[in-house]
């Protein structure tokens, strides 16, 4: 379960509602599910795979951010795990949740990684653009530009993609911000 569900309590529910089992292999999964250790690492691989690309559906962006919010539980100052849970607040239309955790995310970064992650500066640019703060967004593309034609990152094909996604956003807007999803409540 595990391997397809990735949360233990995902797992748990999974267990709980599982009629072709007894109920002593019921006792014995849920004793070990309650007990095992969910990897943070994998839950960021498993949501970078997701968040990293456009026009997924909002349900598995939302997935992302569960994801992302029980591996940053395990490991609060991670700045990469920070950067792929603001990314999926963004795409989740969390726009407000992915600044703040985008600026907390970049603010871990520069230090261990000698500045910016392009991906930070990204998604921070869109989400300060869908909330109407044009001066930070273009500020931050700016940034992001000329991170861009580092040694460092000028090969790198997700940040060049990103830097495409981040100016045709840009580019194709209107005046006007678009509607900002707000989060639900647990």
């Amino acid at each position: 379960l595990f391997a397809t569900r990735w949360l233990k309590a995902d797992v748990i529910e999974a267990i709980k509602a599982d009629t072709t089992i007894s109920d002593a292999v019921r006792t014995k999964a849920l004793e070990i599910a309650r007990h095992w250790s969910v990897n943070a690492n994998h839950l960021n691989e498993r949501s970078w795979s997701i968040v990293k690309q456009p026009g997924r559906t909002v349900d598995e962006y939302q997935l992302a951010v569960r994801y992302m919010e029980a591996a940053c539980e395990l490991a609060p100052d991670d700045g990469n795990l920070l950067n792929t849970l603001g990314v999926a607040q963004y795409r989740a239309g969390e726009f407000t949740h992915a600044v703040r955790t985008l600026s907390q995310s970049d603010a871990l970064n520069i230090p261990v990684q000698g500045g910016s992650h392009p991906a930070d500066l990204t998604f921070l640019a869109m989400a300060h653009h869908q909330l109407g703060h044009a001066d930070e967004a273009a500020e931050l593309l700016k940034k992001l530009r000329q991170l861009l034609i580092t040694d460092r990152w000028k090969g790198d094909s997700d940040s060049q993609a990103f830097l495409k996604e981040v100016e045709e956003l840009v580019s194709s807007s209107t005046e006007a911000p678009a509607e900002v999803a707000q989060p639900t409540q647990p």
